[in-house]
């Protein structure tokens, strides 16, 4: 199990929070574990905790988080430019914390998730901020994410023209064999 009964409130799952003050032991599991690390990678990206900023009704950290008012609630105000803008975050990520951290969903993270999340990002020619390259503009500064180069390995040349649709091709021993049909025959290339 887990015999280290130590916990910090902003990294304990909310569903433990009755535990606390009590002389119960608090029954941590795997799932509660996923809820930390979801915080903790939260937190890498957002510079803040997702039930740290304040709300209109809810001050408390714990009520905010027993109620699943979190960062990207509508009635949180959004620490910007403390923390960078949500779109800087892919949208799977952004589905991911919602689930956690609205409406309470422990599950684990998602390693695919995280790893094609690093392998979009691109740095804004205007701002120097990093964001996905699916956004058609930097959430920052607004600059229209330059095009993807693209420039081929291969090189393609005409070998070979026909009268008619191309039946067989193979290229054998350096040369190039190929049938097609053409004025009502077949002819050998």
């Amino acid at each position: 199990g887990y015999p280290c009964p130590v916990w910090t409130e902003w990294f304990l799952c909310p569903d433990l929070y009755k535990y606390t003050g009590t002389n119960q032991q608090i029954p941590f599991s795997e799932t509660t574990d996923w809820y930390g690390y979801a915080t903790i990678v939260f937190w890498s990206l957002f510079n803040t905790l997702p039930y740290q900023q304040p709300h209109v009704k809810y001050q408390e950290f714990r009520e905010k988080a027993e109620r699943g008012i979190w960062l990207l609630d509508s009635q949180v105000k959004y620490p910007f430019p403390l923390c960078p803008r949500p779109e800087t975050v892919s949208d799977n990520l952004l589905h991911y914390f919602e689930q956690v951290f609205k409406k309470h969903k422990f599950l684990p993270i998602n390693r695919q998730d995280l790893v094609d999340y690093a392998s979009s990002l691109v740095q804004c020619i205007s701002c120097d901020q990093y964001y996905p390259n699916n956004r058609p503009s930097c959430p920052n500064c607004s600059v229209k994410t330059p095009a993807i180069e693209f420039s081929p390995d291969h090189k393609y040349e005409k070998l070979i023209g026909t009268r008619g649709p191309v039946l067989f091709a193979k290229f054998q021993s350096g040369s190039l064999y190929v049938v097609s049909r053409e004025k009502g025959g077949y002819f050998l290339h």
